[in-house]
């Protein structure tokens, strides 16, 4: 494919991405406002309006990239190893039970409400599905086609992708003004963005990560946090941290003794 803008990493991995949150915005702020219109703040339309965007942004660009790939684009949905994928994921699962542990810990209120609830579940689902359809669908997809040369190019696309994707979290310190928070955030994301990439490129499929990132969020919505930022909190970011990328750079020798079987069958 000759695309000026496609066969760059820095496009791929960063700037999509963020276009990706500035036009999440501009259409939440749209629907938002149809929704008001028609149910007020209180509607339930409403409450997961900005997730409606997330996944509006996510469908276009599913549907606008085959055109460039011509059909060649599936972004880890069919294809691929769907048990595989899931059974690599299965590590994250620490988060979510970290957040169910803390509110136990702390006694954080449960949303009230169905509706709430409800809402909840597609606060999980609509950043689970968007964000890895850009960060890993996309992102991680194109950079191993431009850098398909490259003989270490599993691992670049494993910690350029989850650099980016740590990254794309600092704009968070524009809605909450906390720095602390806002590093701590991205530390924590970029190791689970590269470990993340390192079993969408393991697998070739995008549902364990997405099931993972669902109910992360599910359980971080799910009750009322304290919005400040505990020691409970930094001793967690160390420690899981460091155990997403020691499994990220665990699997990616296996992911390159997988790609020369495949490659080697293939011929």
């Amino acid at each position: 494919v000759k695309h000026r803008f496609l066969n760059n990493a820095l496009f791929t991995a960063l700037i999509v991405p963020l276009a990706f949150f500035v036009l999440r915005d501009t259409i939440a702020v749209l629907t938002g406002m149809m929704f008001e219109a028609m149910g007020g703040k209180e509607s339930f339309l409403y409450q997961i309006n900005d997730d409606i965007s997330r996944l509006i942004i996510a469908g276009l660009l599913m549907l606008i990239m085959p055109i460039f790939f011509r059909g060649r684009c599936n972004f880890g949905f069919k294809g691929g190893f769907l048990k595989l994928g899931i059974l690599l994921s299965l590590p994250e699962l620490i988060v979510p039970l970290w957040n169910l542990l803390q509110i136990k810990v702390y006694d954080a209120p449960l949303v009230a409400g169905t509706t709430a609830v409800i809402a909840a579940i597609f606060h999980g689902i609509g950043p689970g599905v968007s964000e890895e359809v850009f960060c890993r669908g996309f992102t991680v997809s194109n950079l191993m086609r431009i850098w398909k040369d490259k003989p270490n190019r599993i691992l670049c696309c494993m910690l350029v992708s989850g650099a980016a994707f740590g990254l794309l979290h600092a704009v968070n310190v524009i809605v909450t003004g906390d720095v602390f928070a806002a590093l701590i955030q991205v530390i924590y994301t970029t190791a689970i963005g590269m470990f993340s990439g390192a079993a969408f490129l393991r697998s070739r499929s995008i549902w364990g990560v997405i099931l993972m990132h669902s109910l992360t969020d599910i359980s971080a919505f799910i009750a009322v946090f304290e919005s400040n930022t505990t020691g409970m909190d930094i001793v967690f970011c160390v420690v899981g941290s460091l155990l997403f990328i020691a499994l990220a750079l665990y699997l990616i020798p296996v992911s390159y003794t997988h790609l020369r079987a495949h490659e080697t069958e293939a011929d």
